[in-house]
């Protein structure tokens, strides 16, 4: 039995990889519309956070800010915004443009996390 060379395997396995990951976005982005209708708050920052992680394995980061900043506007758990706000930080730091943005993001955390007596 041939094995396969290491570039055509490397070439199928980012294949299936965009393929996964291009049928998970879809399915986070269905999940959102869907919760979004119903106004469950609490799980259309979950299906964002789902689209976060997609972006970021994607090293797609701009679109992964874009999402944490608007996942911060959606709940009003303060414990949550806190939380998501951390998350924010993160990308921020990951995105390598220095730490201006990450540190206003985890000063509001913190005062988020203050609020919510956490």
């Amino acid at each position: 039995m041939a094995v396969a060379a290491p570039e055509e395997t490397l070439a199928k396995a980012k294949a299936l990889l965009q393929e996964q990951g291009l049928a998970k976005a879809e399915e986070a982005r269905a999940l959102l519309r869907e919760v979004r209708e119903r106004g469950d708050k609490d799980k259309q920052v979950d299906a964002i956070k789902m689209l976060i992680d997609i972006h970021l394995a994607k090293k797609e980061q701009s679109e992964a800010v874009q999402l944490a900043e608007q996942a911060v506007g959606v709940t009003d758990d303060k414990s949550k915004k806190a939380k998501m706000l951390t998350l924010l930080a993160t990308i921020h730091l990951g995105k390598g443009e220095g730490p201006q943005d990450a540190v206003k993001s985890l000063e509001k955390a913190q005062a988020m996390f203050k609020e919510a007596g956490d």
